[in-house]
């Protein structure tokens, strides 16, 4: 059994005189007229006579039954706006009538008897009467339903297919569990656009277990419901934003935890103020454990530990393209390998107020086992660890690495399976690829070399690229390892530019001579494999 229910907080009146909510629902018996009652909730099958004559009344279903309409004329189609038993909201379109006046403001004409017939066009639960008689009238005004007010998700599990938010309106739900619990979603949850879910408990956020689906997917703007119930062709000029949020301040609710590969989707979200602190790989507002994910147009603002985080399986995120990351305590991005990141470019901004201003790629002794190519972002990539390189990893211009102070490195090899690895770089001389430390810091990087060539099976390239601030060499070889400089600068690295591995005479760097600079090696620039030190590549 689904276990929602509705609150309607601040529900302001649209018109002024007397406002009268009906709440419709089965099982009434009784036939006979009866004076409207005194807490003006009105019972499908039932016949209620006006006490004041020729009063003005706006009878507005709100919350449990909404009508909408556009314009105010009998011709005109309208929507039946309803939250069905299970709570959720839907909505059908030409299913309620009166015999006389508008379906709207349900204004009768000279005081003659009108009908409400409400009819949940194919819906099961939904049906009946509610009949005004003698004096009812009433006039003016239009509505907005859920005005001021959130339906409030209760429990801990959506264990169905279900739905939040109504076409081409802006809906709010508001999830207050006590106990600080994620609302586990195990089947498919799709939210509409202009849809805001609320978490009120600092724990507060949502799980998608395995082999559940989320699509949360908005809009730029909010395509609103015409005066015939359906969706306009153009844009309005409201946010559709789906918007995750909490209170005013970082970590005000926690996250959204994915952990199914099938097909999820983010796309104009906002999730603004969560990643409440909490034990786990890497905290963060959105978690993606194991699992598949296309994130679009999104925003995540005000994290108190990182924006998006990677671990735990095969990632596999499809789409990352134009999200905005920003004030987030630690990471926009925390991530295992660089296989999380094959879809990350320049179009998300991840420059703002984070407090650690670089993607993460941690995970120790991640191999590369397939070809794959490294990208640009709008901020570097931080590397913690080693990582052997088996197949060709391409990096583009633009790409800055932050190197970790322990243990960072590149090295191709040749695994048991004969596969071996080679390094491109695609640096241009307005562009290049950077091997660095983080701005602001004083240490030198790396365990060993920082680029290792070990490897005589496949040969690599690197263009207009910088290796700087390295512990013990900059490029190192053995193997008869392979390599070929192309506008290349060593610099500033506290060992030696360029070693060959004692005895390893049999490794080659290739490069055009003059264009290779080395500067303020205080190891000397290069050390060949008899273990002569020399200033220039031979």
């Amino acid at each position: 059994m689904k276990s929602f229910r509705i609150s309607l907080k601040n529900v302001a009146a649209t018109v002024a005189c007397f406002a009268v909510s009906i709440m419709l629902f089965t099982g009434c018996e009784k036939d006979d007229p009866t004076p409207e009652p005194d807490n003006g909730i009105a019972e499908i099958g039932k016949t209620y006579v006006s006490t004041t004559a020729n009063a003005e009344k706006v009878y507005t279903l709100k919350v449990s039954k909404n009508l909408l309409k556009s314009t105010a004329t009998v011709t005109d189609t309208y929507v039946l706006l309803y939250v069905d038993k299970s709570g959720e909201v839907k909505t059908s379109t030409g299913v309620v009538t009166s015999s006389v006046g508008e379906a709207l403001t349900l204004t009768p004409t000279g005081g003659a008897p009108f009908t409400v017939n409400v009819t949940a066009n194919g819906i099961t639960g939904i049906s009946g009467n509610i009949t005004f008689t003698d004096n009812s009238t009433a006039t003016g005004g239009s509505l907005t339903p859920f005005a001021d007010g959130e339906i409030e998700i209760t429990g801990t599990a959506i264990t169905e297919e279900r739905v939040l938010g109504v076409p081409g309106m802006a809906i709010n739900y508001v999830y207050n569990d006590a106990h600080n619990r994620l609302l586990e979603i195990e089947k498919t949850l799709t939210v509409l656009p202009g849809t805001t879910i609320r978490f009120s408990q600092s724990g507060g956020g949502i799980r998608v277990k395995s082999g559940a689906t989320v699509k949360m997917i908005g809009e730029d703007k909010l395509r609103e419901l015409d005066a015939a119930g359906n969706l306009s062709a153009t844009p309005g000029t409201k946010s559709g934003h789906v918007t995750l949020k909490g209170g005013a301040t970082k970590g005000s609710w926690s996250s959204v935890v994915i952990e199914s590969d099938t097909d999820n989707q983010l796309k104009y979200v906002d999730f603004i103020n969560g990643g409440r602190t909490h034990d786990g790989v890497y905290p963060a507002v959105v978690e993606l454990v194991g699992a598949k994910l296309g994130m679009q147009y999104c925003k995540i603002s005000g994290s108190q530990v990182n924006g998006l985080s990677a671990y735990g399986g095969h990632i596999n995120i499809t789409a990352f393209d134009h999200n905005v990351i920003e004030n987030c305590n630690l990471s926009p991005a925390a991530m295992w390998s660089f296989n999380e990141v094959l879809k990350f470019d320049e179009t998300s901004d991840m420059t703002v107020g984070n407090g650690k201003p670089y993607v993460l790629i941690d995970r120790a002794m991640y191999e590369i086992n397939t070809d794959i190519t490294i990208n640009p972002t709008s901020v570097p990539y931080y590397i913690v660890e080693a990582f052997p390189v088996y197949h060709t990893l391409t990096i583009n211009a633009g790409v800055t690495f932050y190197m970790s102070e322990n243990g960072s490195t590149f090295n191709t090899q040749t695994d048991a399976d004969d596969n071996s690895g080679s390094i491109i770089t695609n640096g241009t001389a307005a562009r290049p690829v950077i091997f660095t430390r983080p701005a602001g810091e004083t240490y030198y990087w790396g365990y060993y070399g920082g680029l290792t060539f070990n490897t005589d099976k496949a040969s690599s390239t690197l263009n207009w690229t910088i290796i700087e601030y390295n512990k013990d060499y900059a490029i190192g070889l053995s193997y008869g390892g392979i390599v070929t400089l192309n506008n290349c600068t060593i610099r500033n690295n506290q060992g030696l530019g360029v070693h060959w591995g004692s005895g390893h005479c049999d490794c080659v760097v290739n490069h055009t001579g003059t264009n290779e600079r080395f500067a303020n090696n205080n190891g000397g620039n290069v050390e060949l494999c008899d273990g002569t030190i020399v200033n220039a590549l031979p």
